[in-house]
């Protein structure tokens, strides 16, 4: 699954794309657990209202590396 650079992805929307849409939880601590962010960058998730949520380097890097991203479209 290619994913476009700056694409965003809320976490409830991937609950959605595996076919459990009630497993969001589930999808934020994978996401959290991830080492290696292959597939979908963990600073691309974001909240089910569009707002940045939960990030270990900070949600002002978060912000930083998808404004840079978007730079690439």
């Amino acid at each position: 699954m290619a994913v476009r650079a700056g694409k965003i992805h809320p976490y409830a929307g991937l609950a959605q794309k595996i076919g459990r849409p009630t497993a969001t939880r589930a999808v934020v601590r994978a996401n959290h657990a991830n080492q290696s962010s292959i597939l979908i960058p963990s600073h691309r998730v974001i909240g089910a209202d569009g707002n940045l949520t939960g990030y270990n380097g900070g949600l002002w890097r978060k912000r930083s590396l998808i404004d840079l991203e978007l730079q690439y479209k």
